[in-house]
This record gives structure tokens, sequence and C-alpha cells, in this order.
């Protein structure tokens, strides 16, 4: 039994309220779509769109933990949040959305042997 089931806690909640309090100390950082991590304390999972470019919606944590349902709604959140930021400005997406959900079904495939 871990520490944090000893006090009725469980383990995501407990992760969910660490990502909240880190957040709040780091607001300069994006962050893990899945579970709230700022990107300077975990690891990113990055999808590549092409040779040398690619995105990264979710930690490797919650990438190797999410179906792949999950993830296309995670890099899609992603995808328009950039789409947003770059609105009214000389900068264009690199792909579209379909690009990337198709990149995202790959390297699923890949990493979970599906």
């Amino acid at each position: 039994m871990s520490n944090d089931e000893n006090i009725g806690v469980s383990p995501t909640f407990g992760k969910q309220m660490l990502a909240a309090v880190l957040r709040f100390f780091n607001p300069s950082y994006s962050y893990c779509e899945k579970c709230g991590m700022p990107w300077n304390h975990c690891k990113s999972k990055s999808v590549y769109t092409s040779e040398r470019s690619g995105t990264f919606a979710t930690c490797q944590e919650c990438w190797d933990n999410s179906t792949l349902e999950q993830l296309k709604e995670y890099y899609t959140n992603v995808y328009l949040k950039q789409k947003a930021s770059i609105a009214g400005t000389e900068y264009k997406m690199e792909h579209s959305l379909e690009h990337l959900l198709k990149c995202v079904e790959q390297e699923y495939a890949r990493t979970h042997g599906s």
C-alpha cells in the first residue's frame, strides 16, 4: 500500500494535486493534456509530423497509459490551441489536423504494438 493510499488519496488524485501546485509555481510552462504536469517536471512524448518537426500533448507516462481515442483527443486539443495562438500572425500551421492524427495513429501502433 502506498503512502497516498494510507491517507485515503488515490495516486491519480495525488498526481493531479502535485500537477496543480507545480503549474502554479511554473506559469510559463505548458503542460501534459492528460495529467497536467508542466513540461519542466516530466518527459514529453513527441509525435513527429515530418522528418524535422513534431508536437507533444502528453508526457511519456500518459502516452503509455492512454487509449488511441484519448490520445487523439489530447493531440486535437493541442493542435487547436496552437492554431488559435497564431491566429492573426504571419505564422501558419505546418500540417493539418488530419495529418497530425494520422501520425498519432502510426506512433500509437509503433509503441503499443497495435
